[in-house]
């Protein structure tokens, strides 16, 4: 039974842009460096035989890193921060000898905005 002055409900769908399995494409999207967050993930096997294995770990241990995996004269580790970070851990390692090396390439996304001030001022914050 319809109700007076009811409206009838429509509903669209819009046709997608895409489908599952296609890539993506984020073309469009700009992204400044200086108002970006940049990261890449490495992950690579090194030489690390017993002479020179605790130099090894302690440059991972600097570079914020983590050794996942361990063999008898190789160590596996994964590490993650800016690209130009990566690049420095990964010159460092060729001179120990890389037997595998893997890297995501960037990923970014838009720094936050940062609001502190005003809501110090409001008395919300410290």
């Amino acid at each position: 039974m319809k109700k007076p002055n009811s409206q009838l409900l429509s509903l669209r769908v819009p046709e997608p842009s895409g489908r599952p399995g296609d890539p993506t494409d984020f073309s469009h999207l700009k992204l400044d460096p200086a108002g970006a967050v940049e990261r890449e993930m490495m992950i690579l096997t090194v030489r690390a035989e017993p002479g020179t294995r605790g130099q090894v770990i302690e440059l991972v241990d600097v570079f914020q890193g983590r050794i996942v995996d361990v063999g008898h004269e190789e160590l596996t580790i994964e590490l993650a921060g800016p690209p130009s970070k990566l690049d420095d851990f990964e010159d460092l390692m060729r001179a120990y000898g890389m037997s595998a090396l893997q890297r995501t390439g960037r990923v970014a996304l838009p720094k936050l905005e940062r609001q502190a001030t005003r809501l110090r001022s409001l008395g919300k914050v410290g």
